[in-house]
């Protein structure tokens, strides 16, 4: 299930989220066809922490720009600092695993 190299079904949805939300507000939440509704995101690390993640399975993608996306998105992760306040537990999850998986030491053999 996915152990035996880049799971290709993932790249390009991956690739594509990674894409858009470079270029739109990231605390907007988005209709599927990418229209902006009236609501803001509730957990605005973790949301970037699983872009930020989503983004290395599209740099095999082999989109024009995957790889410049993946390094945005790391580079946009790294400079997050941890939430503070309400919600900061889940998102501070995610961005502790985020932070594992974007520094190579998130391996499946623990």
């Amino acid at each position: 299930c996915g152990m035996g190299g880049p799971d290709t079904r993932i790249m390009r949805p991956s690739g594509g989220a990674a894409a858009f939300f470079l270029t739109h507000d990231r605390t907007c939440v988005y209709d599927v066809d990418g229209t902006a509704l009236d609501e803001s995101v509730l957990h605005p690390v973790g949301f970037l922490a699983a872009t930020a993640q989503g983004s290395l399975a599209a740099i095999h993608s082999m989109a024009p720009d995957a790889q410049a996306n993946a390094l945005e998105w790391v580079r946009l992760m790294w400079d997050t600092p941890m939430r503070t306040g309400k919600r900061r537990y889940y998102d501070n999850f995610l961005y502790a695993f985020s932070m594992l998986a974007l520094s190579g030491n998130y391996h499946d053999r623990w």
